[in-house]
């Protein structure tokens, strides 16, 4: 165990705090990076869990980028290693040296990375200038990847004496170009000649080089700190950024097996750091704090003290609430209550012969390409009532069948999916007390992120959206009134009214939770990255094993539909690869029906009014022909 690990070496990477930095400062992550780089993974193995490596799709759209960005430095710059560029270049001249080593000791750390390009230039008088360049495929530069160039910049200083290097990230940049920066574009082509990406030069790099001094190189450096510390003392809180670490595993075995603060749903960092500050250790020193009587909470015999102080805290507020989900935690599980009381109102609108009697509910789901940034499947489940009671109901997908690489590629697919979602509500949808074609409609979706694609998409798609549909996209765009949402994010619902256990709550965790049935075939076809969440330990209890928050469909599934050769792109191909569509529509279809599920299962409100739609029109829409004009 890493407890147990001596750290002699001390070795890390720039990539190691550039990581450290996206996993909002993650103590125990930089620890068990320092632990890998000395004894490599037995500690883990040991344990019983592996390392989670980034999904191999988003890994090849990175070295498809870095393979253009090369191609185009290779026809318009000197490309020359280190030592040549050293060693050859005369005052007045520049060039460029691709993925150079870089390692020296900074501070008590042996720091060694590969910088992705540094262009070197002899100033008249004979001093170097250097830009040293970070290649992001990635729609915007982040403050990690700064950071992880100000510790190129520190390397180089180290080994080669060059200092006050201009610090710079090359990224690929936003899918709608009228979303891009346009100077960015420019001083790529400026700087490094190429016209591809942008390049954004840092204004200060001086803060990022005194945090490069705070971690590695300071009398009280951050990473000598964490090296000392005992690794239970070392704070951690789990969350949606665990997706992306490698020992995400390993941290949700951990907490089971130490009954930590951490199993408990939906806590955040700084109510944890406030539950450790007034000493409650663990999920059974939250849970006892308060007793059950009947279905309200009362401070527990002795805790007075420390419900008073919490009181005072980030806790405070939310203290029942995190009661009631320790109760529930796995491995505590103490009586409890189901719901959360005193939340308030659903925006899931009742259906009642009296109240929205044919409302039509449009369960709403779109996936996204994550390598070109443009959605490839759009979904919709429309769900009409009659006198109160669901009666009709159809899904309509639409999916590409090759990444979406153009703007049009993605308009196309919003346009068709568009024109038949409003054919479908019209062909639905039954007719208000006076016999017309109209009816309350309402949106609903398993989470913000999937509203936020899709009307992202619709932005980058005006044009063919408002031509195809303008009565969808008024629909999608519609503001709330002022007690009734305009729509519903289920994961919202159940985090403010339900008390599951679930620490990974995603779209595939919640409905299997409530018994959904996805059916034998879709599991085993997309069991890889969806359905294999779950893990067993010992004594035969069930933990979070691979913590996914992410309700996403795994790129992998639909590129091995797309590549012609999936075993080469991926590895080892995923199981639907090479069947058809690989099962993407039916699961698609089958997504929709799970998020119905789950809406079905939450309490609906009667105190709002939803405005009537006139749907009288739907079904003549059609999609524009595609022309020149």
């Amino acid at each position: 165990m890493p407890d147990n690990l001596p750290l002699s070496q001390r070795r890390l990477s720039p990539t190691d705090f550039s990581q450290y930095l996206r996993l909002d400062r993650c103590e125990r992550y930089l620890r068990l990076r320092m632990v890998e780089r000395e004894h490599k993974t037995g500690f883990l193995e040991a344990f019983g869990v592996e390392p989670q490596n980034p999904p191999k799709v988003l890994a090849a759209g990175g070295e498809a980028f870095e393979a253009e960005i090369v191609r185009g430095l290779r026809a318009s710059n000197v490309i020359l290693t280190l030592d040549e560029a050293l060693t050859t270049l005369e005052p007045g001249q520049a060039g460029v040296v691709l993925q150079p080593r870089l390692e020296a000791t900074l501070g008590n750390w042996r720091v060694t990375g590969d910088a992705d390009l540094i262009r070197l230039e002899r100033a008249p008088g004979g001093e170097w200038e250097a830009l040293i360049v970070d290649v992001k495929s990635s729609e915007t530069p982040k403050v990690e990847h700064r950071l992880q160039v100000a510790f190129y910049a520190a390397l180089l200083e180290k080994t080669h004496g060059i200092s006050g290097a201009r610090l710079a990230v090359l990224y690929r940049g936003p899918s709608d170009p009228d979303g891009a920066n346009a100077a960015h574009r420019q001083d790529c082509l400026a700087w490094l000649g190429i016209d591809a990406g942008y390049l954004e030069v840092i204004d200060d790099p001086d803060s990022y080089r005194a945090e490069v001094t705070a971690l590695v190189e300071g009398p009280n450096a951050l990473a000598d700190r964490l090296a000392e510390k005992p690794f239970a003392s070392l704070f951690f809180a789990l969350g949606t950024k665990c997706d992306a670490c490698r020992y995400g595993e390993f941290c949700h075995k951990r907490v089971h097996l130490d009954n930590d603060l951490s199993l408990v749903p939906y806590l955040s960092a700084r109510d944890k750091r406030a539950l450790l500050a007034a000493d409650v250790k663990t999920a059974s020193d939250l849970a006892t704090l308060k007793d059950l009587d009947g279905a309200a909470l009362k401070i527990a015999e002795g805790r007075e003290e420390t419900v008073k102080h919490l009181a005072t805290t980030s806790v405070g507020p939310r203290l029942d609430e995190l009661v009631l989900r320790a109760r529930k935690a796995r491995g505590v599980e103490l009586p409890t209550l189901p719901f959360l009381p005193g939340k308030g109102h659903s925006t899931l609108p009742v259906s009642a012969p009296e109240l929205h009697p044919n409302l039509v509910r449009l369960f709403l789901d779109v996936q996204q390409d994550p390598v070109e940034k443009r959605a490839y499947l759009a979904g919709a489940r429309i769900v009409a009532h009659e006198n109160g009671v669901p009666v009709r109901a159809e899904n309509v997908v639409h999916s590409l069948k090759s990444p979406p690489k153009s703007p049009d590629d993605e308009a196309k697919l919003f346009s068709a999916w568009a024109v038949d979602v409003l054919a479908c509500v019209a062909r639905l949808a039954a007719p208000d007390e006076n016999g017309e074609l109209r009816a309350p409609l309402h949106l609903i979706f398993w989470e913000d992120y999937g509203q936020t694609l899709l009307l992202d998409a619709l932005a980058r798609n005006f044009g063919a959206m408002a031509a195809a549909a303008p009565a969808l996209y008024g629909l999608l765009t519609q503001l709330a009134a002022y007690d009734s949402p305009a729509a519903t994010f289920l994961s919202e619902e159940i985090r403010e009214r339900k008390n599951y256990p679930i620490l990974c709550p995603s779209l595939h965790a919640v409905a299997s939770y409530l018994k959904f049935d996805w059916g034998d075939d879709l599991k085993r076809a997309f069991y890889r990255g969806v359905f294999d969440a779950g893990g067993t330990l010992e004594d035969g209890s069930r933990y979070a094993r691979r913590p996914r928050h992410s309700s996403q469909i795994p790129p992998e599934y639909i590129y091995g539909v797309w590549h012609p050769s999936p075993a080469s792109f991926l590895g080892t191909p995923f199981p639907a690869a090479g069947k058809g569509d690989g099962g993407m529509g039916a699961f698609a279809e089958k997504r929709l029906e799970a998020i119905q599920f789950v809406a079905d299962s939450l309490p609906t409100n009667d105190k709002t009014t939803k405005t009537l739609f006139d749907l009288s029109g739907l079904a003549t829409a059609s999609a524009p022909e595609t022309t020149l004009a």
